[in-house]
């Protein structure tokens, strides 16, 4: 990533990136939960799980808000397919909103993906 030319991102750059695609695709997902048309749809025992999957998705956000890129750099490198195909895939996802547990699964999983980045 850093390629010493000053052409290409620096691995901190890249990282931001990376997690900036991820913080939007969370935000679309929480969004989406949060969209009243969307929640009335939903089965009682999916609008619990709603609920507490926003409330994490807002946690989680602000917790990439305020993270200290720099000292997560190696992390996000060390993840970075998995966090690429994870964004992708709740990006797809979202595409899909019909199914719930689709969409849940695909949020938990780049959810758990950030929050191991995010571990300090």
């Amino acid at each position: 990533m850093t390629n010493g030319s000053g052409n290409g991102p620096t691995d901190t750059e890249a990282a931001q990136a990376k997690l900036r695609a991820a913080k939007r695709k969370l935000l679309e997902a929480k969004l989406l939960l949060d969209n009243e048309d969307y929640y009335s749809g939903l089965a009682e025992d999916d609008k619990a799980k709603a609920i507490e999957t926003s409330l994490t998705l807002s946690t989680k956000i602000l917790e990439i808000e305020n993270a200290q890129i720099s000292a997560i750099v190696e992390k996000v490198k060390v993840n970075a397919d998995a966090l690429d195909a994870a964004t992708d895939e709740l990006a797809d996802t979202l595409d899909d909103v019909q199914n719930f547990t689709k969409v849940l699964s695909a949020i938990t999983a780049l959810l758990g993906l950030v929050t191991r980045i995010l571990a300090v």
